[in-house]
């Protein structure tokens, strides 16, 4: 039989950002050619689903064009006719999220044969519609490869410029999944989507549970990620997308019931387990079921699904405590120290506070059940090494409904319903077993969708949407300090125990600072986009708005946090400072309300057969945050003497928020082989909960927090504090202040690409192009409200903290820029980010039973900030060293990785097809699975745990300094020794109240090597029945991938000059011991 050749081109296309009237769907366009090249105007498509049974009839105009432009992902068939030609069938058109796939036909003269078949598998997956980088993520991908937790959005890593944030701070209200950044964006610059819905979190990170997983794999038929220069129908962030959506019904009854399964007994130890400690208790039971079908052939689909998990993990933490001679107060010294004994030790008790210092050693610290501590000489150090294990329990559920139904040829309506309830109780790691988090979350997203075809060339699509977010997080003590050594006693108002760091040791001891800590977000959105077909043009318009309430309640430094800075200085009862919000002045609760609205035209114009012209324009913004009951307060100017209550909050940046985006996709050989794309494209980050959600609730006055240097020990606070806040009266209270300058700009990041696509013979294709941003007006945070400073003699920035340049620095608020407060801790609009990336890619499409992956991005990431939280990365305080000079602190950004090569793969064994019988069922239907990671360490910075610059940056206790580069030494003088990863030799104190001359984040963590492989053996019941048997070996080497030192190890030098004893040890591994599981899945 003659076929005729369709020409059948399959573009993959994703788009990147967080709310707007986002495709959930792909498009369908080409041109009908009679045989001799010419164009077949009045021909009759049909376009099938082959699942659900849809038709959708389109016909040609008058240059043989069709275009349809809002197709559910899925297979498809297109049926071609004309008068006097053959009717074309082209059968296996697969079509995916987000996709502009380009299919054109050739029609044959009417002959013998009626029915030419063309089927998707001789059409290469290049794209010619769009510019936009991006990748998906199919359903049969996410079905065998192995998954560690189950939790689908990491599988997003498998693309070019998609990397694991792996210092990225982990909370429960920030979110405790895995964190990833998109071409140089941060992580809360990305979006996540489901069903064209906003489903993100406050802090706009991975909107998973508190148990650290984003359930419901098997609910999401796939998903997109948009990377780079999507077009102008996504805004809101900057970054990158996950657009995902979800599965439903068909015309065929569908299911499955699994079970996964891991305990202890299949497990390596962890790194840092004690050798002759037995392994850990683990037991971790995941199960659940999913069933759809139809409700009416043809018209009406369910599709519902629960998972379950139920986990007891026995935790392995490792840190370091005062040794037995430093609970007796006795200190290792230099037989030159005064007061050194001929042991090589020195007695540190202080009369009148060491009765209070013994007391707390016996309360909080366990005695060392590991080794001593020993310098680079191998002396000791006054520590020992300590290592525990507490269980840690976590039980989710998640559960998710959906119904599609076709009212007409022209109306269709779907509605799902998602839930997920988590609670975990969390040992932190890396502190003593004194304390935990108790963790509680609940999500919620709901969306109703109808779309209405007016005509062919006109089709509307009209969303409502409802996300509820929920985040609540306590610290649960085990141990009881009594009320006579707390920092504020009940005598002056205090509730609890308060917080301590001590510099070299242990930040934040006795729990989370921060806590406890409420977080409600609730988001009502509407979408609404019109799809205009005319001529070679297709057109979106589209409007889309949201209505934010964010309900909080938050108590920072409830009982105060002390601040040592030393081990010696501990020991003697003399805090360096405390930091706390006052008794009675505390009011935690906030209800804010803000709105977000954007408008888009998009044109993706096919100018000509093999050149498209992506043009767009979006205008966006977002509106001033309001406060239900008027609970605001700010700063005008860091010059003011008083903070102003009340609205604006700040002036809104965002009414001048047009972004323009502009790509091509140009075929230059004409066969569908070869694609050169170019993009650009401008993407604001509007200023929405997770820029002011701390701002917005610790200021006078409503809660009033201050700090005082060298307090009393341990009853920092003597009595009821009943002293007014600045400036009322002479001894005013300095109030610390977190604040939003009021003269914001627009933060935006510029998006550009090139890259060029390759079909390579055997279902191969290559990717490599060149990705790059630069962002503008990024937020920071630093105090604004430093000490005065000048350039001395040596050409350095000079501070004057005791209001003179030449003695040492003391903290002190006498000399602060603004004298009416202390620490203004300030959201600041003026950081920027350079990205540049070479990024390559080879697939294969599945054929002869082989699919395979590979991705490779070469990168640089550059930036002056990559977050504003605290606990957005734990490699780098995000807290700028010097206001004054945002450029002290450009460098490697906390996420960047130099090389990242990421490889996955699956195999159906060959053999065996042919047995039948007892054989047959043994040796056939086995697929092997890997996924295979290699990157480079990520960057971290070595700090100083105290004041040396006497510029009195003490923001929340986290004293942001670093030293000077001994000469002769390297910037990174890393030693590739876990037990003391860098030398601290190589840095020393730099002169008094000046800042030090090592630059941000240039030191190089360990890398990271992984493999995850997994076995599958599918035993066939029946027809259309079968049980799967699946083994799955996460991390198979049990090669251990070391985090980076801790803040307490990341200090160098302790306030002598001397040498921190535990300064680049690292206690943590960012990725698993060898971890086995199994797990049965019948499917029907």
């Amino acid at each position: 039989m003659r076929a005729a050749r369709g020409l059948l081109i399959l573009s993959l296309v994703i788009n990147t950002t967080t709310c707007s009237a986002q495709t959930v769907g792909a498009s369908l366009q080409g041109t009908v050619y009679d045989p001799s090249g010419g164009f077949v105007p009045g021909a009759a498509i049909e376009i099938r689903n082959v699942e659900q049974g849809a038709v959708r009839a389109l016909t040609t105009d008058d240059k043989g064009r069709y275009r349809e432009p809002l197709l559910p992902p899925g297979e498809y068939e297109l049926r071609v006719r004309a008068a006097g030609f053959q009717v074309a069938v082209l059968k296996g058109v697969k079509l995916t999220i987000g996709q502009d796939a380009v299919l054109d036909v050739k029609l044959e003269i009417t002959g013998s044969v009626e029915r030419v078949n063309v089927t998707a598998e001789d059409a290469p997956p290049i794209d010619l519609g769009s510019a936009a980088l991006s990748g998906t993520v199919n359903r049969m991908e996410m079905n065998d490869l192995p998954l560690n937790g189950r939790s689908f959005q990491e599988l997003a890593l498998l693309q070019p410029g998609v990397n694991a944030a792996v210092a990225a701070g982990s909370d429960a209200v920030g979110g405790r999944g895995k964190k990833i950044t998109i071409n140089g964006a941060r992580p809360e610059q990305n979006s996540f989507l489901l069903d064209g819905s906003d489903i993100n979190n406050v802090y706009n990170k991975t909107p998973g549970s508190v148990g650290g997983v984003l359930l419901g794999v098997e609910t999401v038929q796939e998903f997109q990620v948009l990377t780079n220069s999507y077009s102008a129908e996504f805004g809101r962030s900057s970054g990158g997308i996950i657009n995902a959506i979800t599965r439903s019904g068909t015309n065929k009854l569908h299911g499955n019931l699994f079970e996964y399964l891991r305990n202890s007994a299949l497990d390596a130890k962890n790194y840092f387990d004690p050798a002759t400690n037995p392994i850990p208790s683990f037991k971790r039971n995941q199960f659940g079921g999913t069933l759809g079908g139809p409700i009416r052939h043809d018209k009406t689909f369910f599709f519902g699904a629960f998972e379950a998990i139920k986990e007891r993990l026995g935790v392995t933490g490792a840190t370091f405590v005062p040794d037995d001679n430093a609970r007796n107060f006795l200190l290792p010294c230099a037989p030159s120290d005064p007061g050194c004994m001929a042991n090589g030790l020195k007695n540190v008790a202080v009369p009148g506070t060491s009765a209070a210092v013994s007391s707390l050693l016996q309360v909080l610290f366990p005695r060392a059940n590991g080794p001593e501590v020993l310098d680079k000489n191998q002396k000791p150090t006054g520590t020992a090494g300590y290592s525990f294990t507490r269980l840690q329990p976590t039980d989710e559920y998640f559960a998710q409904g959906r119904i599609d139904h076709r009212l007409s040829a022209k109306d269709i309506l779907f509605g799902r319903y998602t839930f997920d309830n988590g609670n975990v109780q969390r040992q932190v790691r890396d502190k003593p077993p004194d304390v935990f988090t108790k963790e509680r979350s609940r999500n919620q997203y709901l969306t109703l969708e109808h779309v209405h075809s007016f005509s062919q060339a006109l089709i509307n699509t009209l969303r409502v949407s409802f996300a509820r977010s929920t985040a609540e997080v306590d610290n649960q003590r085990l141990v009881d300090v009594p009320s006579n050594l707390w920092w504020i006693p009940p005598s002056a108002g205090g509730v609890q125990f308060g917080f301590l760091t001590i510099q070299g040791l242990v930040t934040e001891m006795v729990g989370d600072y921060r806590l406890p800590r409420n977080d409600h977000l609730n988001n009502y959105q509407w979408h609404d986009t019109l799809f205009w077909t005319k001529g070679a043009h297709g057109f979106r318009f589209g409007f889309e708005g949201q209505r934010m309430q964010f309900n909080q309640q938050t108590t920072s430094q409830l009982g105060g946090i002390e601040t040592f800075t030393s081990l010696e200085n501990f020991l003697m009862g003399a805090p360096a400072q405390i930091n706390f919000a006052i008794p009675g002045r505390i009011d935690p609760n906030r209800g804010f309300r803000q709105s977000f609205y954007a408008f888009f035209l998009q044109d993706d114009y096919r100018w000509k057969p093999n050149l498209t012209l992506n043009l767009g324009l979006r205008y966006e913004f977002a509106t001033v945050p309001t406060e239900a009951n008027g609970k605001i307060s700010n700063l005008r100017s860091i010059a003011d003497p008083a903070i102003i209550v009340g609205n604006p909050w700040y002036a809104n940046p965002a009414l001048k928020d047009f972004a323009p985006r502009i790509g091509l996709a140009w075929d230059p050989f004409k066969n569908g082989k070869t694609s050169v794309r170019a993009g650009f494209g401008v993407f604001y980050d509007q200023l929405l909960p997770k820029y002011y959600v701390f701002s917005g609730s610790l200021n006078p006055p409503f809660t009033t927090r201050t700090s005082r240097a060298n307090p009393a020990f341990p009853n920092a606070v003597q009595g009821p504090i009943t002293t007014p806040i600045c400036p009322a009266t002479p001894s005013c209270i300095k109030a610390n202040l977190q604040t939003v300058n009021f003269d914001l700009q627009p933060s935006y990041i510029m998006q550009y690409n090139l890259s060029l696509q390759r079909a390579l013979p055997g279902n191969w294709d290559v990717t490599l192009g060149y990705a790059a941003s630069r962002g503008l007006h990024l937020i920071r945070v630093a105090d604004a409200n430093l000490a005065p400073y000048v350039i001395n003699a040596d050409g350095r920035t000079e501070f004057m903290g005791n209001g003179t340049t030449t003695t040492p620095k003391t903290i002190n608020t006498c000399c602060r820029r603004n004298t009416s407060f202390g620490g203004v801790t300030q959201r600041e609009t003026d950081a920027q980010s350079f990205y540049n990336a070479l990024q390559a890619g080879v697939s294969k499409r599945l054929s002869h039973g082989l699919r395979a992956q590979v991705s490779y991005t070469f990168s640089r990431s550059i930036d002056e900030s990559s977050g504003i939280n605290s606990q957005d990365f734990d490699n780098s305080t995000q807290y700028s060293i010097n206001f004054y000079d945002r450029k002290a602190d450009r460098g490697l950004s906390s996420f960047s990785v130099k090389h990242v090569l990421v490889a996955n793969w699956s195999y159906e064994l060959p053999f065996g097809s042919s047995r039948t019988g007892f054989a047959g069922v043994l040796v056939k239907g086995w697929q092997l699975n890997s996924i295979v990671t290699a990157q480079s360490g990520t960057p971290f910075e070595v700090r100083l745990g105290h004041n040396q610059s006497g510029n009195l940056n003490t923001i929340d206790f986290s004293i942001h300094e670093r030293p000077d580069v001994r000469p002769g030494f390297s910037n990174n003088p890393v030693t590739g020794d876990a037990k003391h990863w860098f030398d601290a030799n190589a840095f020393v104190l730099q002169p008094v109240n000046t800042i030090g001359n090592l630059g941000r984040n240039t030191l190089i963590g360990p890398k990271l090597v992984n493999c995850d492989f997994s076995l599958f053996k599918q035993f066939v019941l029946a027809e259309g029945k079968a049980l799967h048997f699946r083994a799955e070996m996460f991390n198979i080497f049990n090669h251990p991938n070391f985090g980076v030192p801790n803040s307490a190890n990341r200090t160098a030098l302790l306030p002598t000059g001397a040498v921190n004893p535990s300064a680049g040890a690292i206690l943590t591994t960012v990725t698993t011991s060898r971890q086995i599981q199994f797990g049965l899945k019948l499917t029907f």
